[in-house]
């Protein structure tokens, strides 16, 4: 098997209310020879059930469940170690991706031999 050329690395704590968009968003990129590593940060929320409906849906997710919250650094951090992609993407768990967004940074770094490739944003504010 093919090691991923992305892997999308997602540390969760009480994001329950952005969550499903999130996971979606990365379940459902074009380029589908990806993992996601999704890092649950002991939420309180319903976090956690939201991303075991995904884990069910999708064998490509990798899932870390701290028993205790360590901060979004050592979520990272973990995820990175468990990652086996050619090249990362962090999405926080409050954002989402535009379903060409993976294949789009990854035909950009391995063109050019990249080691960052930065992307845009548009901000979204609930009211």
């Amino acid at each position: 098997m093919l090691a991923p050329k992305v892997s999308i690395i997602i540390p969760v704590y009480n994001a329950a209310m952005y969550l499903h968009r999130c996971l979606y968003s990365a379940v459902t990129q074009s380029l589908k020879n990806i993992e996601i590593v999704v890092v649950n940060d002991a939420s309180t929320d319903g976090s956690l059930q939201i991303i075991e409906e995904f884990i069910t849906l999708d064998k490509r997710i990798k899932f870390i469940n701290f028993s205790k919250n360590k901060g979004n650094g050592i979520g990272r951090n973990t995820a990175l170690r468990a990652a086996c992609g050619t090249y990362v993407l962090f999405l926080d768990a409050d954002d989402w991706l535009n379903k060409n967004a993976a294949k789009i940074l990854y035909n950009a770094a391995s063109k050019n031999k990249s080691d960052v490739v930065l992307m845009g944003y548009t901000q979204h504010y609930m009211t």
